[in-house]
This record gives C-alpha cells, structure tokens and sequence, in this order.
C-alpha cells in the first residue's frame, strides 16, 4: 500500500512532452490557491495569459511551499511562474527571458517602531549590514525564499544567528506578518504588492510601514522558470516567444499593476517600457 502511494505520488508530478505542470506556492497576491481570489494572484493571471497562448500543451498545476518547489524542480519536469535567479538554482533549473520587472523587497516593520529603526536609515534607505549586528531586534525571513541584492548576502552572513528567526510553509509570508503584528518578531522583508494586500485584507491590527533597503536596485527582473533539461528547453522556448510579442500589452501588466498603490503604478509602468525598450 505504501509503495503505492509513492507511485502515486511520483506520477503526480510527471509531466509528458506536450504537458506543462505547473507549480506554485500560496503567495498572495502572487498566487491564490483557495477562497474567492483563487487563480487570481499576478503569477496566477500570468500563467493563465500563457496557457492561453500555448495551446499545443496541456496545462496542470500544483501547490507546493519553496522549499518544496525547488526539490521538485531537480526531480520533474515542471514550471514556475516568478522565480528569482541565483547561481546554485541555474545548475538545474533553466530560465525564461524577463517576463517582467517588479519592485524590490523592502524591510516591512511596525510603523510605530519608526524611531527605533532611525539610526540605520540612510538616504539610500535601511543599513541592513547595521540593522542585523543589532541581537536586540529580532528579524523572520522565509526559510528558501530568495530576496536579492543585500538582503541575500546578510542573511548568508547570519544563518546561525539567533535572532533571525526562519520560518518555512505555503503561506509563510502571511505567518510572519502575523507574528509581526503580536510582536514576537520586530521586522521581516517582502515586496510592496505583498503588503498591500495585507493591508487590504484588513487583518492586521497594528500599522505597518515599508522601508527601501540600501543597496537594492529599482526594480528586479522577474522570470519563469523550468526544470533544465530538453523538455524545459523546449518549453522556455516557447514562452519566450509570447513574451516577446506581449509582455508590455496593458493586459499583460494589468495583472501586477493592479496591486501597486497610483504611484508605484505609474513607476513600475515607466520602469518596464524603459528596461525592454533596450
């Protein structure tokens, strides 16, 4: 019986050379995996303005946490929608052309907490180099999840630093939010479209601010990624050509635009003409 369960559990994650499977975690607003928003996160609306565009494929997705992902993404033919490169990742997993660009993580706290953040503010925005020498203050980040830039590089100078607390899970992002708002951790890191919704959630009890991090760029190019191999190279062909044709159609923007405030809309819009004009 349980070798059963294992075949079963292989086969669900096999995809044949006219199928794409699909993963994602449950990441609002990137992706709704249940509840009225369902399959309308930016990811989700991308995925689907794809599948649209590739008919000559079967389309299936399943939910997993990152950590998971990327286990998958070694042992499967399967895809991602918005997947941060790293080195280590492209030895095995093989990436689109830009599908888009968004706006950086920022250091997300509580907005009454201001004054205790002050001196590590730079005119460039938070000294995180600083901010984390600093065991008085206890940061959550997700366990797996990759930020960029110099959120990257000092959480790999603090992994067995007691006061940066990992925390790992589909909705991990959403857990530390929470764990923020009852004080049990003093910061945490995530994208502005990641707060917004939050807000709009109406959850929260407590204020929260979002502080620009020094040292981290404009905006980052985001990309779809599949498992590298022949199958994946095939596939990432294939999306490349409707992102060519597509990816500055107001539609196409429309998905991760929709939960930026008026003007961070209008930044990431000149942002994207600018960077694939080139």
């Amino acid at each position: 019986m349980k070798a059963f369960i294992v075949m079963l559990l292989v086969f669900s994650f096999m995809a044949t050379a006219s199928e794409i499977l699909w993963l994602r975690p449950d990441f609002p607003p990137g992706t709704f995996v249940k509840g009225p928003m369902k399959d309308q996160g930016y990811n989700d609306l991308t995925r689907q303005f794809l599948a649209r565009r590739l008919p000559q494929y079967q389309h299936n997705v399943q939910t997993a946490g990152y950590e998971r992902i990327i286990k998958l993404m070694q042992e499967h033919n399967v895809c991602i929608v918005g997947l941060y490169k790293s080195p280590q990742r492209q030895r095995y997993i093989l990436y689109s052309e830009p599908r888009g660009v968004v706006l950086p993580n920022g250091l997300i706290i509580r907005a009454a907490d201001r004054e205790i953040f002050s001196p590590y503010m730079t005119e460039q925005g938070v000294d995180l180099s600083s901010l984390m020498k600093n065991p008085e203050l206890i940061g959550g980040v997700a366990d797996g999840r990759l930020y960029k830039g110099p959120v990257d590089s000092e959480l790999a100078k603090h992994q067995k630093t007691e006061h940066l607390l990992r925390r790992s899970g589909a909705n991990v992002f959403s857990d530390l939010l929470k764990m923020l708002d009852l004080k049990r951790i003093d910061y945490t890191f995530g994208f502005p479209v990641e707060l917004v919704y939050q807000q709009r959630l109406g959850t929260i009890s407590q204020q929260i601010a979002f502080l620009p991090i020094e040292g981290m760029p404009q905006a980052t190019p985001s990309y779809i990624a599949c498992s590298r191999n022949k199958w994946g190279e095939q596939v990432i062909g294939d999306i490349n050509k409707v992102l060519r044709v597509h990816r500055l159609s107001p539609e196409y923007l429309h998905a991760y635009q929709q939960w930026l405030d008026t003007g961070s809309r209008s930044l990431h819009q000149q942002i994207s003409e600018k960077y694939f004009a080139r």
